[in-house]
């Protein structure tokens, strides 16, 4: 995985999924953390965004997604208790969820894992993401800025 320590800070390169069902957007976060995020995970040196993604999905969710587009490249900077202060490169990618998908069709928060770290995924209102503890914070914008066109570039400085 691309990660690494210099200057006093932890750098990381994460795709990242914009995973949309109807007007959903599904978020997950590790059990017993009070926020939210994309699901994804780091891309693995040698491997590209796309690939990366569609290979953290498998394991997370044991789901195959179809056609991503490039939707947000996103550096962010943030503060972690463990690790120190972080500098992440995130490419989101779109990825439409047809409603034949098993995902679609939970309806309540449900359990997956990653690295042997439980995880919890929820199926959030587009119109409702600006209440919740969620990061990147500018998806909680909702639908502004994941049902845009193009590619969103986006710098964000947390704590």
């Amino acid at each position: 995985m691309i990660r690494f320590a210099t200057d006093g800070l932890t750098f990381q390169l994460r795709a990242a999924a914009l995973l949309v069902n109807r007007d959903r957007l599904l978020l997950h976060r590790l059990r017993g953390d009070d926020f939210w995020t994309l699901p994804g995970g780091r891309v693995e040196a040698g491997e590209d965004a796309e690939t990366a993604l569609r290979r953290e999905l498998r394991e997370e969710l044991g789901e195959t997604v179809g056609a991503m587009r490039l939707a947000h490249v996103v550096e962010g900077f943030f503060p972690t208790e463990a690790d120190g202060p972080y500098h992440e490169l995130a490419m989101h990618f779109l990825a439409p969820i047809g409603d034949d998908s098993r995902l679609a069709a939970q309806s309540a928060p449900f359990a997956g894992i990653e690295a042997g770290k439980p995880l919890e995924f929820a199926w959030f209102d587009l119109d409702a993401l600006d209440g919740l503890n969620l990061f990147p914070m500018f998806l909680r914008r909702g639908r502004e800025v994941i049902a845009g066109e193009g590619v969103l570039h986006v710098v964000e400085r947390a704590g």
